[in-house]
């Protein structure tokens, strides 16, 4: 989620002015319906704990242009069960879910096990 609000984050250091551009970017892409944005559940939940209501204003409305939204279901927790026992690297602890969800979007128009 952090990188959605990458744009209300100071931006004292080049890395974090470049970052910042390219999230607007990506949204304003997303907008004009050049590429699609996917949201999940697990961001859904990520947002609704965010205690700043500022950024999780602006996070809800970035969210809401996603035109595919990943439900948590059984496949979606036991992959990410899965990806926690086999300690795959994500940048949080609770990156498991997201990339479970990923998961399922990639896998499921390929015919493949969700």
């Amino acid at each position: 989620m952090c990188a959605v609000q990458r744009p209300l984050d100071t931006k004292n250091q080049v890395r974090m002015l470049v970052e910042a551009e390219a999230v607007l970017g990506i949204i304003t892409l997303c907008e004009s319906g050049a590429i699609e944005l996917i949201s999940s559940e697990a961001l859904s939940f990520e947002v609704g704990r965010n205690p700043n209501p500022t950024r999780k204003r602006y996070a809800a409305e970035v969210l809401s242009l996603a035109r595919t939204f990943i439900k948590i279901n059984e496949a979606v927790e036991s992959r990410a069960n899965a990806l926690n026992a086999i300690n795959v690297p994500t940048k949080s602890k609770r990156g498991a879910p997201h990339l479970a969800c990923l998961a399922a979007d990639i896998l499921k128009p390929r015919g493949l096990p969700a």
